[in-house]
């Protein structure tokens, strides 16, 4: 079966070929039915082989047949040997099938010359020119396709003919006769015509070879119109996979170069109707240009289309093919600014993005992006150097521009970030914050979404050190919130501990105590929190739970976190402190309670575990206080004892030693509380509690037996505090009892003697009680005139006894006067009695004085009279005296000085004295 020759397909080959039908696997022309119907007389069976069919059509042509018959079977006979023969050729070349290819022309010769008007003659012609074609005999070949175009016009096969005999025209130049046989297979319309727009490609070609440009555009545009005119080659990217279109374009570049250009473009397109795809006509052009290294035209190409047709899809491609032209062209300067004009037409704001948006034109989008990409970051390395804030304002509406454009985009959280920066180092923190909040916040996951979020805490602080104190207040705030969400977020960040520890510092500081916690806890729980953040977390706990009055939590802590921290923080001391604090309050809560013994064993704790703070030293002072509440003595003035040793300077140390005395009398120990009450008169700034604690000192040194001390004390007292008079009074009497005690009379005397001499001179401030002291005193005193007065005896020498007795009666006189005088009922009646006393023994003594010797009788008589007249006014005085004492009884004063006078008097004066006064027997009846 004899081959159809399939459809020629346009290429550079077929522009150079020599000969008509071609040669190796070229198209070859082929018979319009591969299987004609045999004679109806004589059937020949369907499913033969090729070779048998010659055979039965050469056993038909012995038999002569009917000349119709006859020559349909030359022709068939012709066919079959013709598609042997081009078997033969193609397995084994021209010159193995030279011998019968001649057959099978003069075959076909012998046929036409035979029967020369028989209707299927054009397809002899065909098939006897494709045999001249393998023969390589190409003019005969032509020829013989010349004749059928002539002799049939009405053929079948005349499209292919035509375009047979343009092929073999335009192959020897004859490009007008060439033009012409193409017209012809175009002439015939597209459908159904094969040939059509191989045909027309060739006559553009052709109308080329003639320097008809224009005519050659014509029919390459036909083309382009019938095969190309879809909307994804009008609208899609430049870039096209077909080879035809590549070189259809490439042609119609060339044409348009050969005339003025772009301006032939543009001029073309102002005469005929416009076309969908005139954006690939202006690339292609500029794309011939710059294969030239003709850079400028190729410019001149781009921008014609893109100033003409802006808002056109394709116009932002042509633009980049700009750019990269003045860029490899080495006009770097231009490219920057032709990028520039790119972001600004088709990115927001512009006609261009108004029309399409973003997902318009996808290939002009990509450009976009990377064309703001590299202006945005050359502004903001511009920024960063000059540090210019006007440099960073265009830094920062490039990235606001790009991310208007692409907000979705997977390069826009890296963009985003880049605002924020710029932002950041221009000053604007606030518009800074909210960009790292969008970036690492707004996008899916990105590979700086942490460092945003990180950036975001900084910068909320720089923010607040911007604002005013109140506004600083709110942006406090929220960054506590945002850096919540930091660590809630990315909990691996390498500074999330860093951040949880603010948060937990900040929350506590803000009052917000639970948050303050809940911070602590985590940052505890975190396996990268280093010891310093532990011991961090440990304090804000306790902080936290001696707030809320959990003391004991507190106390634990503070335990923790002391363990923590090395011996040269800076948060030793008060760390301890506050440890010390949390137990004193614990002591405090159960002083309240009045659990003494709990609360002075806890106050106890704070200065064994927080030794050397001043809080340590009111922890001891109240564990002493406590006990004594609790009366446990003993253990209180071991306590205050230790709080004299350690704290030697503390204040309170006046307030331990007057606790310490009352604590050591109350266990017992009278000198060690007496040596504490001694310290206090020393101590103490009130002049009254120095009076009293060294009175008390004075007893308590008594009360232990410990005389020396006692008097020291008490001379001590009266040396300091001579007033208020009556004190010091009794601080001399008490002298005086000392002395007495230890059998020291004199120094008794000396007291005495001070006493009255006091309470003489204290006029308006003596008392009952002094004028008592002093009368007593006096009266002691005057005791001690009675003996000089008994000592001396009235024997010779009389004259100078008589003397010294006279001036000791009256020294004696005088001492119990100036006791009476005091007129003190205990005092007064044993004084008169003494002073009567001492006038009755003058005159009885004087009686019974020693008699000179050597008188005579009556010398003796008179004598005895002259000291009778001597002793009787003694005695008359000792009456009156006695008298003057009875006649107490009669004030209410009756002791037993009175009663003595009544009974001397009795002795003395019995008329009057010696009987019982009814009175006297009333009264002892009545008791």
């Amino acid at each position: 079966m004899i081959k159809r020759a399939a459809p020629l397909l346009l290429s550079g080959s077929l522009l150079g070929a020599c000969s008509l039908f071609g040669s190796g696997p070229a198209p070859r022309i082929a018979t319009l039915d591969s299987k004609p119907p045999p004679p109806a007389e004589m059937p020949v069976p369907l499913e033969i082989s090729p070779a048998a069919a010659a055979r039965r059509y050469q056993e038909l042509l012995a038999l002569s047949p009917a000349p119709e018959q006859r020559a349909t079977a030359k022709r068939r006979l012709a066919e079959l040997e013709l598609t042997a023969v081009d078997r033969e050729y193609q397995d084994n070349g021209a010159t193995a099938a030279e011998s019968k290819l001649a057959a099978v022309i003069s075959r076909y010769e012998d046929y036409l010359q035979d029967y020369p008007n028989h209707t299927g003659n054009d397809r002899v012609l065909y098939h006897l020119a494709q045999a001249y074609t393998l023969a390589g005999r190409h003019d005969q070949a032509l020829a013989t396709l010349d004749r059928l175009a002539t002799q049939h016009p009405g053929s079948a096969l005349l499209a292919e003919v035509q375009f047979r005999r343009g092929e073999a025209l335009f192959a020897r130049g004859a490009y007008a006769r060439a033009a012409a046989a193409y017209q012809a297979v175009v002439d015939q319309g597209g459908d159904g015509n094969a040939y059509f727009e191989q045909a027309l490609f060739k006559l553009g070609w052709s109308r080329f070879k003639l320097t008809d440009h224009g005519g050659a555009v014509d029919a390459y545009l036909m083309l382009l119109d019938r095969k190309f005119a879809r909307d994804e080659f009008a609208t899609g990217t430049l870039g096209n996979a077909d080879s035809t279109l590549t070189e259809l374009l490439r042609s119609i570049s060339l044409a348009f170069y050969y005339q003025q250009g772009p301006a032939s473009v543009r001029d073309y397109f102002a005469r005929h109707a416009p076309r969908p795809y005139q954006a690939r006509l202006y690339a292609a052009l500029g794309d011939y240009y710059l294969g030239k290294e003709r850079y400028s035209d190729a410019v001149a190409s781009y921008r014609a289309f893109v100033e003409h047709h802006p808002t056109h899809p394709l116009a932002p491609l042509l633009q980049v093919k700009l750019i990269e032209a003045l860029k490899d062209a080495g006009f770097a300067t231009d490219a920057r600014k032709a990028r520039a004009a790119y972001t600004a037409a088709y990115g927001p704001g512009g006609a261009f993005w108004a029309r399409y948006g973003g997902a318009g034109a996808p290939a002009a989008a990509e450009f976009l992006k990377s064309y703001l990409d590299s202006a945005n970051r050359r502004a903001h390395a511009r920024a960063q150097k000059s540090g210019r804030k006007e440099d960073y304002q265009s830094a920062i509406a490039g990235y606001r521009r790009y991310l208007e454009a692409f907000p979705q985009a997977t390069e826009s959280a890296a963009v985003n970030f880049l605002l924020a920066e710029a932002l950041h180092d221009s000053g604007a923190y606030a518009e800074a914050l909210a960009e790292y909040e969008r970036t690492a916040y707004g996008y899916p996951d990105h590979p700086r979404a942490a460092e945003a979020a990180y950036a975001a805490v900084l910068a909320y602080d720089e923010v607040a050190r911007h604002e005013s104190p109140r506004d600083a207040l709110a942006w406090r705030r929220q960054a506590l919130l945002n850096a919540e969400r930091f660590v809630a977020t990315f909990p691996t960040h390498p500074q999330a501990a860093a951040v949880t520890a603010r948060l937990a510092t900040q929350w506590y500081r803000s009052g917000n105590t639970a948050l303050a916690r809940r911070a602590a806890f985590s940052l505890l729980a975190r396996a990268d929190t280093d010891p310093e953040r532990q011991r961090l977390s440990l304090s804000i706990l306790a902080h936290s739970a001696f707030d809320t009055g959990d003391f004991v939590a507190a106390e634990s802590y503070y335990h923790g976190a002391l363990l923590l921290t090395p011996p040269d923080h800076n948060a030793l001391g008060p760390t301890r402190e506050r440890l010390a604090a949390a137990i004193y309050q614990q002591g405090a809560a159960r002083q309240n309670e009045q659990d003494w013994a709990g609360a002075a064993a806890t106050f106890l704790r704070v200065a064994r575990l927080t030794p050397g703070l001043a809080l340590a030293a009111t922890a001891d002072y109240d564990a002493a206080t406590a006990l004594m509440q609790a009366e446990s003595w003993s253990q209180a003035a071991t306590v205050l004892q230790g709080f004299r040793r350690r704290y030697p300077a503390h204040p309170l140390q006046g307030d331990v030693t007057r606790k310490l005395a009352v604590t050591l009398q109350n266990a017992g120990e009278a000198a060690a509380a007496a040596a504490e009450f001694e310290r206090l008169s020393h101590a103490s700034k009130d002049v009254a509690e120095q009076r009293e604690a060294l009175l008390q000192a004075a007893e308590l040194y008594a009360k232990a037996r410990d005389a020396s001390a006692r008097i020291r004390t008490l001379k001590s007292y009266v040396e300091r505090f001579p007033e208020p008079v009556p004190a010091a009074i009794e601080a001399r009497q008490q002298l005086a009892e000392a002395f007495a005690a230890g059998g020291d009379q004199k120094q008794q005397r000396t007291w005495l003697k001070a006493l009255a001499a006091a309470h003489d001179a204290a006029g308006p401030a003596a008392t009952s009680r002094t004028r008592y002291l002093a009368a007593r005193a006096a009266l002691t005193l005057a005791e001690d005139t009675l003996v000089p007065f008994h000592d001396i005896k009235l024997v010779e020498p009389l004259r100078k006894n008589l003397k010294r007795k006279k001036q000791a009666m009256q020294a004696a006189l005088a001492a119990y006067q100036r006791a009476a005088a005091y007129q003190v009922a205990e005092v007064m009646p044993q004084a008169t009695y003494r002073i009567a006393e001492l006038y009755h023994s003058f005159s009885r003594e004087l009686m019974d004085s020693e008699r000179p010797a050597g008188l005579s009788e009556l010398e003796q008589e008179q004598y005895d009279i002259l000291l009778e007249e001597q002793a009787i006014p003694f005695e008359d005085q000792a009456i009156d005296t006695y008298e003057a004492n009875a006649a107490l009884a009669r004030q209410g004063v009756y002791d037993k000085w009175v009663e003595k006078s009544f009974a001397q008097l009795s002795r003395l004066f019995p008329a009057r004295y010696a009987k019982v006064e009814r009175g006297e027997e009333a009264v002892t009846r009545l008791r």
